[in-house]
């Protein structure tokens, strides 16, 4: 009677393994149909080789995503920032303290996936690229309906055209200074479209008073934008940046800007639990101290 039970089990053991295996390759096969919607692949060939050392400083977050990619896929996957940096290996360039090269990846990830969420209802939305030197999202988030305009100076648009970067019909280049805000009467924008401004790390270096200014022309002009920012507060902001939060508090001084009631602000200063799971010691603990100074507050604007 004793085996009998043993064994009834031993069967049920199987089953049920075999159930949770089945379950997980459905899981994949899902999630790879989900991602084959999305993104465009980099088959550039770079032929350059001498950038100046401005150039250089640019590659520094690109390379972040890239060592990401290599060494972390769990966290976040940008194929082009790693197809580009392999073709660039002679380019050396100083390796960030700790983990922070890995603050890029983390912020990355949670744009992609409000921006393909946006996308799902508004699949012809216009994209503003802000000053964001060699960002990748495109390659992430292209559903071949969007529009995506690169806004940046002159050298850096003319660098990301030696990286092969911005060759995709959909995707259109405005030379100017993002934070005088002409580029906002110069992107053929329709209100039925949607629209989403990425201006993640650009809005640092501006005074407050102009981030403010582009905000409120923003919440004139579209009732449905997402912009996405990505802060610093407390410590890591003071003496560095022009923009920061006196505190981790970023929300409640955005909502003394954009009063609108039906205005959604979520600002997150702190990394993902998740995603933390995925990190090893010395990794977790310098990710969530970078998180504690206020090296990264992401902030979703909801207009």
């Amino acid at each position: 009677m004793f085996e009998k039970f043993r064994e009834n089990r031993r069967l049920r053991n199987e089953e049920l393994e075999e159930l949770i295996e089945i379950t997980k390759q459905q899981e994949e096969e899902a999630r790879i149909t989900e991602e084959s919607r999305w993104g465009a692949e980099w088959t550039g060939n770079i032929t350059r080789t001498d950038f100046t050392q401005d150039e250089i400083d640019l590659f520094h977050e690109l390379g972040d995503r890239a060592l990401c990619t290599k060494v972390m896929p769990e966290l976040y996957v940008d194929n082009a920032a790693l197809a580009i940096k392999n073709q660039l290996e002679n380019v050396q360039y100083t390796k960030k303290a700790g983990y922070s090269w890995m603050l890029s990846s983390f912020a990355n990830l949670r744009y992609m996936v409000e921006i393909r969420e946006y996308l799902r209802k508004h699949p012809r939305a216009v994209i503003v690229n802000l000053d964001q030197k060699l960002n990748t999202l495109y390659f992430r988030v292209n559903n071949g309906r969007l529009r995506w305009y690169n806004v940046a100076c002159e050298n850096v648009l003319n660098l990301r055209n030696d990286l092969n970067m911005d060759t995709f019909s959909n995707v259109t280049q405005i030379t100017g200074n993002p934070e005088n805000l002409e580029w906002i009467a110069r992107i053929p924008f329709k209100k039925g479209d949607g629209l989403i401004i990425l201006a993640d790390t650009a809005i640092r270096s501006w005074n407050p008073s102009q981030v403010k200014e582009m905000l409120l022309a923003l919440d004139k002009i579209s009732s449905q934008a997402l912009i996405l920012m990505n802060c610093s507060g407390g410590k890591a902001g003071r003496g560095r940046d022009r923009f920061t939060f006196y505190s981790l508090n970023a929300k409640d001084a955005l909502h003394g800007w954009l009063t609108d009631k039906k205005t959604r602000i979520y600002a997150t200063s702190y990394p993902d639990p998740d995603l933390l799971r995925i990190l090893e010691g010395p990794a977790r603990r310098d990710i969530k101290k970078l998180y504690q100074q206020g090296n990264q507050i992401v902030v979703i604007i909801k207009l």
